[in-house]
């Protein structure tokens, strides 16, 4: 793992701090600094203590901790080899700010990084493959990859860096990907949809669940007071049940980006998503109060997937829930049909489509578990 880690000072007080970081750390790091009146202000590093080969880009400076966070997280992607080609490549062509070294992480292809000329197939390969190039396992070991390593050496375009030769690819444009204000698009961990937030031409992006600092801070970014002023777009980036993905799209429309992001939070906490659909499902309930209640009471519920009559409920209940064991001699003396018909009853049941029976365990009612959301139970702390 790549870490950027920065002491950063405050008036008399200095904190060490570790990128990337979450908001809530982040926060109680301000919180030592007695700085957290100063959130998404500058603050002055006193010392870069990793990686210090980024001494001079943020050693006595004031820096944007938001911007490092997202430095740290691009850069916490990289191979060894990007790694060493990252720090070579910001040697050159005037990369001076945090912003430039945002921009160069997207930027990569454009200078390739040579730290062992002595093999000059591997030479050719690692050239061929920075640029983009796909070689299948033949072509990296044919002839032409040591004549492109002799060619790129032989050029004399290498400059020389403390990590090897860095040759300038030319014909690939450098692009500006950053512009100091709205974050480009990056999943950094896994995330069960993702937000584009859109005001004028710009786009920041959020990744549910997400936290609350982390949606007012991207709101911000992007000139805007509120999410009011914001158009919010949705995409399902790691959802497979689609009950959980169309309800999620329904709150987004009707009870907006804050009150989705808590139900994804308990999406994301489900042990079993298909469960908790199905417990959705058999409470037909729709808004984000009642679905995170639901979500809060799961261990009350009790299901038999894919079971969808009384026999089969039958069945399933006594060998996988009550456990008997009977002779295989006995099974056509089993009521399982009136023995399914009574955990039904007992258990409140519902056969639910495409998830099978659904009941509450432990003499509770449906009535029960939602009258918590009356009760405020089901408000979360944004």
């Amino acid at each position: 793992m790549t870490e950027i880690v920065l002491r950063i000072k405050h008036n008399d007080t200095c904190i060490d701090i570790e990128f990337p970081i979450e908001e809530s750390p982040l926060y109680a790091k301000l919180a030592e600094l007695h700085a957290t009146d100063h959130e998404g202000d500058p603050f002055l590093v006193e010392k870069v203590l990793e990686p210090v080969e980024l001494k001079d880009f943020f050693e006595g400076k004031s820096v944007d901790l938001d911007e490092i966070n997202y430095l740290a997280k691009r850069m916490d992607s990289f191979s060894g080899q990007e790694y060493y080609q990252f720090l070579a490549a910001s040697r050159f062509e005037d990369h001076l700010t945090p912003r430039d070294l945002v921009n160069l992480t997207f930027n990569l292809q454009r200078y390739t990084l040579i730290r062992d000329m002595t093999n000059l197939q591997k030479v050719g390969v690692t050239h061929l493959l920075n640029k983009g190039e796909l070689l299948t396992a033949d072509e990296t070991k044919s002839p032409r990859m040591a004549e492109v390593g002799k060619e790129l050496i032989c050029s004399g375009k290498g400059l020389a860096s403390e990590f090897g030769l860095v040759f300038i690819n030319e014909d690939i444009p450098y692009e500006t990907v950053y512009n100091s204000t709205a974050f480009p698009e990056y999943q950094y961990r896994p995330c069960i949809a993702t937000i584009y937030l859109e005001h004028g031409e710009q786009t920041e992006c959020l990744y549910l669940p997400e936290e609350y600092r982390a949606i007012t801070k991207a709101i911000k970014r992007l000139g805007c007071s509120s999410i009011d002023e914001c158009s919010v777009r949705m995409e399902i980036t790691d959802l497979s049940e689609e009950t959980l993905s169309n309800l999620l799209h329904d709150i987004i429309e009707n009870e907006g980006l804050y009150k989705a992001n808590l139900v994804a939070k308990e999406i994301d906490n489900c042990d079993d998503p298909r469960n908790l659909a199905a417990a959705i499902c058999y409470a037909d309930v729709n808004d984000a109060d009642s679905v995170i209640v639901i979500a809060q009471s799961l261990d009350v519920f009790v299901f038999a997937k894919d079971v969808y009559d009384d026999y089969e409920l039958g069945e399933y209940w006594i060998d996988k829930v009550d456990e008997y064991t009977y002779s295989p001699e006995l099974q056509d003396y089993i009521d399982f049909e009136e023995y399914g018909k009574d955990v039904y009853r007992d258990k409140n049941g519902e056969y639910v489509d495409n998830y099978g029976f659904v009941g509450l365990d432990c003499d509770m009612r449906l009535s029960d578990i939602l009258d918590c959301n009356e009760q405020g139970m089901g408000e979360m702390s944004l």
